[in-house]
């Protein structure tokens, strides 16, 4: 992820994510991070350290 991010042209960016493991890599890499809350299959607070949790795709 950040090598993708230091190639490209992008001053900021996002990560979207249903799982830990992708708010944790988004945490890692300095970027800001959406939680989507709608899945089944998550662990009750998997989310809670995302910056913004979302229940729906269309709040994104």
């Amino acid at each position: 992820m950040r090598l993708l991010f230091e190639r490209s042209e992008r001053k900021s960016a996002w990560t979207v994510g249903d799982r830990h493991s992708d708010v944790e890599a988004g945490k890692g890499n300095g970027l800001f991070t959406v939680g989507c809350d709608y899945a089944e299959f998550r662990r009750e607070g998997e989310l809670e350290v995302a910056d913004v949790r979302i229940a729906s795709f269309s709040k994104l």
